[in-house]
């Protein structure tokens, strides 16, 4: 049999094995016969390829592409939908941002987008929250206002420097930059 038919196949019977569609002394079996008797010396390349098989790239290419459909069909609709009402808009987009973030998190082996996400996450929802609380209890003094925001932008340098995270030190930088001209120009 040709070696790449023969890895062919023991992938997709460690896939088998992996997501239990076979019992396991099935699989095993299979391995065995399909390998001529003897050992799989690569096992560890086949198991990591086994989730390249035939089976799991047609099931993950579903998935993406209703997944796919679904956010789009969302995001047109927010557009489309001109209704007086402001909770359908507000629904739609809470929705495609959930299910943007669930493709996200579902298919991304890249834990560093992960934290990265959370990260980004944290800091706005501190700059939101401050906000929020300048605007209630300190009748929109805009010298309050620019202090929460330059604390902000100088608390994401100092995360920055400290974690060693590039994108909260230009944010940072840039976000101390359009205040500083903000506040000069305007």
């Amino acid at each position: 049999m040709n070696s790449q038919k023969k890895e062919v196949i023991l992938n997709e019977i460690l896939f088998w094995k992996k997501n239990k569609l076979l019992p396991e002394h099935y699989c095993d079996f299979l391995i065995t016969l399909y390998s001529q008797g003897e050992e799989v010396k690569d096992q560890t390349r086949l198991e990591v390829s086994a989730t390249n098989s035939i089976l799991a790239s047609t099931r993950n290419n579903w998935k993406i592409l209703l997944s796919s459909i679904a956010t789009a069909v969302l995001i047109i609709t927010l557009f489309v939908l001109k209704a007086p009402f402001v909770l359908i808009p507000v629904i739609l987009s809470i929705s495609a941002i959930i299910g943007i973030l669930i493709f996200i998190f579902k298919y991304t082996n890249n834990k560093t987008i992960i934290t990265t996400f959370s990260y980004a996450t944290v800091a706005l929802l501190i700059l939101s929250v401050s906000i929020k609380f300048v605007n209630l209890f300190s009748d929109v003094k805009m010298s309050i206002l620019y202090g929460v925001l330059v604390g902000n932008c100088l608390l994401w340098l100092i995360f920055g420097k400290l974690l060693n995270l590039i994108y909260f030190k230009i944010s940072g930088v840039v976000g101390l930059l359009i205040i500083i001209f903000y506040m000069i120009f305007y």
